[in-house]
């Protein structure tokens, strides 16, 4: 049989990354992003422990470098405040397989130059007018 390819298309709303190290929370972070864009999800809450706040430091640093976030903020009463991040993310702009959909639009046409049989390179010919 030939292989499959197989794509997660289920996330937990919810990333709990409370006693991870700065660099282990990284790739997690990441992954799960990744995974909740895939999963189509809007909205997810990461879970980092109010601590010393390094950890809440780490994932906001990874949040502000990550093209799937739209906006992420600190939790609100009741939500576990400053123990948790809130990230909204972007449309999922990927296809069924996982590659990135484009809307192609038409390009202008462009109008050039016609060369004479005598051009020393056919390169000199086709500057636009």
């Amino acid at each position: 049989p030939a292989p499959q390819l197989r794509l997660e298309r289920r996330a937990s709303s919810e990333l709990d990354i409370r006693g991870y190290e700065t660099l282990e929370a990284e790739s997690v972070v990441e992954n799960y992003l990744d995974a909740a864009v895939m999963a189509k999800l809007e909205t997810v809450t990461i879970i980092h422990g109010k601590g010393t706040g390094a950890l809440r430091k780490a994932v906001h640093e990874i949040l502000k470098r990550s093209k799937a976030v739209k906006s992420f903020r600190l939790g609100r009463y009741g939500e576990g405040e400053a123990g948790v991040t809130v990230v909204e993310l972007r449309e999922n702009r990927r296809n069924s397989l996982g590659f990135p959909t484009h809307r192609w639009q038409s390009a202008p046409a462009r109008k050039f130059r016609t060369c004479s049989p005598m051009s020393i390179s056919p390169r000199i010919c086709r500057r636009q007018i």
